[in-house]
């Protein structure tokens, strides 16, 4: 993996066949499913935690309007015993978030990272969803987030509620790497921005 810090983080997942290292980006957890059975909950795992994906279950779907697949993963916290079991890949993410990306600044920021469309479009989502938390609490205004998806790998999150400027997060496929990757993983970039896009 490389990573490049300052206005510009990038982030590359090492493919290959041996298990990959994910963090978990639901809020506030991630349930950990029974192989078995998918219905029963092992345990909950927290946001920001590692998990190792030891391969996928070919079984695809869209939850919470994220495309992604079903993987098997193992989890350990501290000195318990490691747990194995399925968790939605859609809300992991291949590489932890950079401290203080998507803070209020004047510049732009952007990462490109390689992962699945629904990861790409969880992030996008979960970074907008914080902060408005930071500024609002639970206590969201209506109408200040505005969200856009054409329908195709691009989509745009802004906010101007009250604010100097508008904060906008915006999705694409890296314009450095347009074509897909073998295993179907794109690079996809992150920007974050006040002003537009």
């Amino acid at each position: 993996m490389r990573i490049i810090f300052g206005v510009i983080w990038v982030f590359f997942l090492a493919t290959g066949a041996s298990a990959q290292r994910f963090f978990v980006q639901a809020t506030p957890h991630l349930n950990l499913r029974d192989a078995g059975n998918s219905q029963r909950v092992l345990t909950e795992i927290a946001y920001g935690d590692e998990v190792e994906v030891l391969g996928g279950t070919g079984r695809r779907e869209i939850r919470d309007g994220f495309e992604g697949e079903w993987v098997r993963v193992l989890w350990q916290l501290d000195d318990l015993e490691p747990m194995e079991g399925e968790v939605f890949d859609a809300y992991l993410w291949p590489a932890e978030v950079p401290m203080g990306f998507g803070d209020p600044s004047t510049e732009t920021q952007f990462l490109e990272v390689e992962c699945t469309e629904g990861q790409a479009r969880h992030m996008l989502s979960l970074w907008a969803e914080v902060f408005m938390r930071s500024l609002f609490g639970d206590e969201r205004p209506e109408g200040g987030l505005r969200a856009s998806n054409p329908g195709s790998i691009q989509a745009l999150i802004s906010f101007d509620f009250m604010l100097e400027a508008p904060h906008s997060w915006f999705l694409e496929v890296s314009p450095d790497f347009p074509e897909p990757l073998p295993d179907g993983h794109r690079i996809f970039r992150l920007t974050y921005s006040t002003g537009s896009c």
